[in-house]
C-alpha cells in the first residue's frame, strides 16, 4: 500500500471525525461546556488563563447587574441568566458563564487580562461594530462555546497588541444578507507594527463558520495563529482564511465545505507568511 494512499485515507477519516462532532453539537453549540474545562493553545501559555479562579460564584439576571460585576480587576465568577441584552466592558480576572439560553449584547475587552467568557449567545454591535472586540494589549482571554451573530462588522476581532487568546467551540453566523458580514480580524492595519509585532498569538479550534459569513475567518496581520479542527461551511462566501502582512498561520485538520477559497494572500504581501492547509472538501 503506497504512502500517498495511506495519507489520503487518513485525511478522509480525520475529516469524517470533525464533521461528525459538529453534527452532534450543532443544535446546542453555546450551552455544552463544562465549568471544569481549561483552555488549550495560546491562552494556556505564559502563565495560563484562570479567570476568577475558585471564588464564590454570583448570578447576574439583568444587564445593569452584569455591567457592574464585570468591571474592575476583582476576581469574580459570574453566571448569566436569561436574555438580558446590554453591552459590556470587561475588566480583568473574570470568569463569565452563561446558563442555558443566556443572551447578551456586545462585549469589549480593552486592556483586559485573565478572562474566561463561555456559553453565551452574543448578538449586536459594540466597539467598531463588532459583537466582541479585544483591543489595547488585552491578553490571556479564552472565548468558548459562544454563539456569535449579527454584528455590523466582525463578530469577534482582536487587535492593538492583544495576545495569548484562544477561541474554541464557537459558532459564527449572520441572519441577514449584505453589509459587513465578517468573521473577525486579527490586527487592524499593516502600519501597526509598533503594537502588533510579536503579539496577536491566537488559537482557533473546533469553531463553526456558518450561514451568512462572507470572509475573514479570520483575516490575519502580524499574528502567530494556529487554526485547527474548524468547520467552514458558509455558502456564498468570498474566502475563508486570509493571510496578511507579516502573518504566520498554521492551518491544519480543518474542513472546508461550500468554500470559494480556503486560504488567500492579501496583496501586496511584502513579507511572506507560513501556511499549511491539510484538508480540502
Amino acid at each position: 500500500m503506497s504512502r500517498s494512499f495511506v495519507k489520503h485515507i487518513t485525511l478522509i477519516l480525520m475529516a469524517s471525525i470533525v464533521i461528525t462532532a459538529f453534527l452532534f453539537t450543532a443544535t446546542t453549540y453555546a450551552q455544552t461546556a463544562s465549568p471544569l474545562d481549561r483552555p488549550i493553545g495560546w491562552a494556556s501559555e505564559a502563565g495560563g488563563t484562570t479567570g476568577g479562579g475558585n471564588v464564590t460564584p454570583v448570578i447576574a439576571t439583568s444587564a445593569s447587574e452584569l455591567q457592574q460585576l464585570v468591571k474592575g480587576d476583582t476576581p469574580r465568577v459570574i453566571y448569566v441568566q436569561g436574555n438580558i441584552g446590554g453591552d459590556y466592558t470587561v475588566g480583568s480576572n473574570k470568569t463569565i458563564i452563561g446558563l442555558p439560553g443566556a443572551t447578551t449584547g456586545s462585549w469589549t475587552f480593552k486592556g483586559s487580562s485573565n478572562v474566561i467568557l463561555r456559553n453565551l449567545i452574543i448578538k449586536g454591535n459594540g466597539a467598531d461594530g463588532d459583537a466582541v472586540s479585544v483591543t489595547d494589549y488585552s491578553h490571556h482571554i479564552w472565548f468558548d462555546h459562544l454563539d456569535l451573530c449579527d454584528s455590523t462588522d466582525e463578530n469577534l476581532s482582536i487587535k492593538r497588541g492583544s495576545d495569548y487568546i484562544t477561541i474554541s467551540w464557537c459558532k459564527y453566523w449572520f441572519s441577514r444578507d449584505g453589509g459587513h458580514t465578517f468573521g473577525g480580524l486579527i490586527g487592524h492595519s499593516d502600519s501597526n507594527a509598533s503594537q502588533d509585532a510579536g503579539k496577536l498569538r491566537v488559537t482557533y479550534h473546533h469553531n463553526w463558520y456558518s450561514k451568512g459569513v462572507t470572509e475573514r475567518m479570520p483575516r490575519v496581520r502580524f499574528g502567530k495563529v494556529h487554526i485547527f479542527n474548524n468547520l467552514f461551511d458558509a455558502p456564498g462566501n468570498n474566502y475563508a482564511i486570509r493571510c496578511g502582512y507579516d502573518a504566520n498561520i498554521r492551518s491544519e485538520g480543518n474542513v472546508f465545505v461550500n468554500t470559494k477559497n480556503a486560504l488567500t494572500l492579501a496583496p501586496p504581501l511584502q513579507i511572506p507568511c507560513s501556511r499549511a492547509l491539510m484538508i480540502y472538501l
